[in-house]
């Protein structure tokens, strides 16, 4: 399970981040990525495709498994942040793989209210709501008055409202002192 971190890193501009991945994940992903080199080294070198048709079926199967095998070490490796630019209403979701970062800033059109909800889990989950119906999940508490609290430092700064809805059926608006 991915736990979200918040920083408020100026007024106005915040980042959602999944964090960095454990150790032993890595781990698994290092392998992964020296198999999809070595069976992409195998690929290249072999490649003949004047050879029979053996010969290339070979070849080929060399480079599908190089290529299943990135993607596995890209599952193991890759984490996904949100920076949030509010001043000039816009976001920008980030897959991160070590230092590489791939992203394309958003609009934003409106942001409505933070959501205080218990899940299956026995989580509390902290929710932006944004243009009626779509949201982020921005952290994830196992105490419900640590989230409230977190719910309402995001609400200030946002200047929006707050929402607990940890009770089914059973929704109220929170006052933000």
């Amino acid at each position: 399970m991915a736990f979200f971190v918040l920083e408020i890193v100026k007024k106005k501009n915040v980042i959602i981040s999944e964090g960095s991945r454990p150790f032993w994940q890595l781990i698994i992903a290092a392998f992964f990525y020296t198999v999809a080199i070595y069976f992409l080294y195998s690929f290249f070198s072999t490649i003949d495709l004047y050879a029979k048709s053996k010969a290339v079926k070979s070849s080929f199967s060399a480079l599908e498994a190089g290529i299943l095998a990135f993607m596995a070490g890209m599952g193991f490796s890759s984490t996904k942040d949100y920076y949030f630019d509010f001043k000039n209403n816009r976001f920008k979701p980030v897959f991160r793989v070590g230092p590489i970062k791939i992203g394309k800033w958003q609009a934003l059109k409106k942001l409505e209210y933070i959501s205080i909800f218990k899940n299956p889990k026995e989580e509390f989950e902290v929710n932006l709501w944004y243009d009626r119906n779509r949201h982020f999940n921005i952290s994830l508490f196992d105490v419900k008055n640590d989230a409230i609290s977190e719910g309402k430092q995001i609400a200030k700064e946002l200047s929006i409202k707050l929402l607990d809805a940890t009770i089914a059926n059973n929704h109220k608006w929170l006052s933000l002192e």
